[in-house]
């Protein structure tokens, strides 16, 4: 009996669609093609089906870096691989729903599936030698550089302000500002000099968003302050404390 064999192109469609339906069921954003990722993945798939290896370093590299080899400028990057077989072959849809339903049963590859802040995607599937119907599926998914976000801090007050925010501690001298650029949503946590006297706008801990203006500043009553606005904003936004 000749086995059947799937239509690739409808294979990476159906996994692409099959992901997002897992993500929305999630409340997460969708993720959409990127050619770039699409090329690690080809590559990838490629080699993994040309040598006969199978894991997330079998050229030596990170997934990472094979994106990037790709073309693609990363703030995150993960990566899944599925690898099935059967004698009798596989319809197009069946071969994808083997593979994502792999994937969510898998603890490290289900939270590739709900990483929350990546937003594209590149799958490749391709027939590895086998005597029987054998592929090999990879999907990548990014988070380009051009999403990092950025945030603003400014001290016009009199009073040296150390901070923390990406696992790195500042302090922050008066009249002085410094922006931040990060790939990934970050708490930004504020210490005050022990001395030092803070009104009720001054809280500990902020989760920062992308376009925020952090501004300390001296109350007429001697006490440090802060107003957090959305940038070029005359309109404090509502950060949350923690």
């Amino acid at each position: 009996m000749t086995p059947t064999l799937p239509d690739i192109p409808k294979v990476e469609i159906a996994i692409v669609e099959m992901t997002n339906a897992f993500r929305r069921d999630n409340k997460l954003g969708a993720v959409k093609s990127n050619p770039a990722l699409a090329k690690a993945a080809r590559d990838y798939a490629a080699y993994l089906a040309r040598t006969g290896s199978f894991s997330h370093t079998a050229d030596g590299r990170e997934p990472a870096a094979r994106a990037e080899s790709a073309g693609y400028q990363f703030c995150q990057v993960a990566e899944n691989l599925a690898l099935n077989l059967d004698s009798r072959g596989f319809e197009s849809r069946t071969l994808a729903e083997q593979a994502v339903e792999g994937w969510k049963n898998s603890p490290g590859h289900r939270k590739n599936l709900l990483a929350p802040h990546v937003v594209e995607i590149g799958v490749a599937v391709v027939r590895a030698p086998d005597k029987d119907p054998k592929f090999i599926s990879v999907q990548v998914f990014g988070r380009p550089k051009a999403m990092a976000y950025q945030i603003k801090l400014s001290n016009v007050s009199t009073t040296a302000v150390a901070y923390s925010f990406g696992g790195e501690t500042h302090t922050l001298n008066p009249r002085y500002a410094v922006t931040h650029s990060a790939c990934l949503p970050s708490d930004i946590t504020f210490t005050p000099p022990t001395a030092a006297k803070t009104d009720a706008s001054l809280k500990s801990r902020y989760t920062a968003r992308d376009g925020q203006v952090y501004t300390l500043k001296s109350t007429s009553g001697g006490q440090l302050s802060i107003d957090v606005k959305e940038r070029d904003s005359e309109k404090p936004a509502a950060a949350t404390k923690k």
